[in-house]
């Protein structure tokens, strides 16, 4: 089995976003996208980094891709059966 992101890629981009290095935890989750642009967890990710930016409207877009690639987890968010 192939794992596409490992885990301690995922706690160095945590890690960026806990230093408030936003602007490389962005970058890194950009090359996550390009990857594979059908894996949500990326996108979430970078809206809540560009949340802490404050780019509100780019926030949104990327947690709209993410719930766009999985329908249920909107479900799960606002409490819907």
């Amino acid at each position: 089995m192939i794992e596409l992101c490992p885990k301690s890629a995922f706690k160095s981009k945590g890690k960026k976003y806990e230093l408030k290095q936003f602007n490389e935890a962005i970058a890194d989750y950009d090359k996550d996208i390009e990857f594979d642009s059908k894996y949500m967890y990326p996108y979430s990710c970078r809206a809540d980094v560009k949340y802490e930016l404050r780019q509100l409207d780019n926030t949104l877009a990327d947690y709209n891709k993410d719930l766009k690639i999985d329908p249920n987890k909107r479900k799960k968010i606002v409490g819907e059966n």
